[in-house]
């Protein structure tokens, strides 16, 4: 459209070879021209517009969540400088207090690791322990259901036939057991 303006332009020019005249055609045509860029622009704005107006419908700009939003990021960046703050004044007291002659007390210093490593062998030592507590309850448990098991077995080929031994050999399978067991505590 510009070069058909320009064209018609050039044409006027050619034609009325730079007079007076040319200065009086030349003018309404090129105060035409802008009217329908005028228009394009408009057309522009309105789509814009009508853009705009659907990426603001979205719930997620609405002016209360967004101001909500900023209010957290404010509160958020708040305590970033209060913390960046305590760091600051932190390393200015550690760095005036080696200044200052501050000196470490080595002795503390060895102390505490000391006391440190004690803790550390008293918590081992008691899980050692509690190991050595359940270990120990499972031989004696294996133990015990050993036993009871012999003892099963003593019973049932003491009676093969379903009798019942006499008083006599009640003590006789008594001082048996007893011979045994004190054989089994002094081989443990």
């Amino acid at each position: 459209m510009l070069r058909g303006i320009d064209n018609a332009q050039g044409d006027a020019e050619v034609s009325l070879k730079g007079t007076f005249t040319t200065c009086v055609v030349a003018d309404p045509i090129l105060r035409i021209a802008p009217l329908d860029h005028v228009e394009q622009i408009i057309k522009a704005y309105e789509t814009s517009t009508s853009t705009l107006r659907a990426v603001l419908a979205d719930p997620a700009l609405q002016r209360d969540r967004v101001d909500a939003t900023m209010d957290a990021l404010a509160d958020a960046l708040a305590d970033q400088q209060e913390i960046d703050e305590a760091i600051q004044s932190g390393g200015q007291l550690a760095v005036a207090g080696s200044h200052a002659g501050a000196e470490v007390d080595e002795d503390e210093l060895e102390k505490e690791l000391q006391g440190l490593v004690d803790d550390k062998k008293r918590e081992e030592g008691e899980v050692i322990e509690r190991e050595m507590g359940k270990e120990r309850e499972d031989r004696d448990r294996v133990q015990k259901e050993g036993k009871e098991k012999e003892l099963e077995e003593r019973l049932h080929r003491l009676r093969p036939t379903g009798e019942i031994p006499d008083s006599a050999s009640r003590e006789a399978i008594f001082d048996q057991e007893r011979e045994e067991h004190v054989a089994r505590k002094e081989a443990a």
